[in-house]
């Protein structure tokens, strides 16, 4: 079984994560859970044994509404920043350390300059496009 994680909050760019388990809910064959923190990832994978955890947000970069995704490394690093105050990164090698870490962690993202939204059409494009991209990853 998949864990899709979407982290966001309700304000500006921020909300990406959410708008995309919005659109994939009912849609994919996964566990879909919404956060606002990457702490709340330990507490969804202690429920279950998942094989492939996908955590979708808003991730920090120099061109607004560009979608990328990248694997997580077994020594948790990974070169994009996310935007919560826990670490994305402590959180996963805390997982690790517990052993409730998944093989394969992926995630779907989208590029954020600011939290201010500038282009409202853009936003929800690439929501659409992480979420047919979530949909495909869940179907592997």
């Amino acid at each position: 079984m998949n864990l899709v994680v979407c982290i966001g909050s309700e304000t500006g760019n921020d909300s990406f994560g959410l708008r995309v388990a919005r659109l994939i809910k009912g849609k994919v064959s996964a566990r879909i859970e919404e956060a606002t923190n990457y702490i709340d990832l330990l507490t969804f994978l202690y429920d279950a044994s998942y094989e492939k955890l996908i955590v979708v947000d808003a991730v920090r970069g120099n061109e607004d509404y560009k979608l990328v995704e990248f694997d997580v490394r077994a020594d948790g690093k990974v070169k994009a920043p996310m935007t919560h105050s826990i670490t994305f990164f402590d959180a996963v090698r805390l997982a690790k350390a517990l052993g409730i870490l998944p093989d394969r962690v992926i995630v779907v993202g989208m590029e954020i300059a600011s939290v201010e939204v500038e282009d409202e059409g853009r936003l929800e494009e690439v929501a659409a496009k992480a979420a047919e991209r979530v949909a495909e990853l869940c179907s592997e």
